[in-house]
């Protein structure tokens, strides 16, 4: 099967809307690599963008049950990003709380996937470091003057932060705090 045909083929098969979503990940993925299709043209001739794409081929990585999971779901386009970075009890997890329509008019799917992942695999380190307080971070600023493994990169960041008008506020926490 030639480039041409293949591109075909996954047209069809896309539009097939007798296949379920699991059998659709594994046929297209399998000719998708198996030829050698690019993300781009691919998903501009069956009208998907390269990230819809993307997200749809990553999919197939995952193992049959959760293959499976997302025939009968069939969850939203745009979940399929957020899916297909999640590992299997992530994806198992927000699948069948999509399964259930747990989730309101309020939040969008994809944010309903990223909170029931959130549940499995709790906060990220960003998050944890958005969470410390302003008593935290003048409190590690601090000790890190003490500590000379610190990075001087890192210590100079923190100077500079205090040079950016914040000086004036850091010595009224430090006098508030400490």
């Amino acid at each position: 099967m030639n480039k041409l045909e293949s591109l075909d083929k996954v047209k069809e098969l896309w539009n097939d809307e007798a296949l379920r979503l699991d059998e659709k990940i594994e046929t297209i993925s399998e000719i998708f690599y198996s030829i050698g299709l690019d993300v781009e043209g691919t998903g501009s001739y069956i009208g998907m963008t390269a990230i819809e794409l993307g997200s749809f081929l990553r999919l197939s990585e995952y193992d049959e049950d959760v293959l499976r999971l997302l025939g009968t779901v069939n969850p939203p386009r745009t979940t399929w990003h957020m899916l297909s970075n999640a590992s299997n009890e992530e994806a198992i997890y927000a699948l069948k709380a999509l399964m259930q329509k747990e989730y309101s008019d309020k939040r969008t799917a994809s944010e309903f996937v990223y909170e029931k992942m959130q549940e499995v695999s709790g906060p990220s380190i960003e998050q944890k470091v958005g969470d410390l307080t302003e008593k935290e971070l003048f409190a590690l600023w601090e000790k890190s003057k003490s500590y000379p493994s610190i990075l001087e990169k890192t210590r100079k960041f923190w100077d500079l932060w205090l040079v950016k008008g914040e000086r004036d506020t850091y010595q009224q926490s430090k006098s508030m705090y400490w």
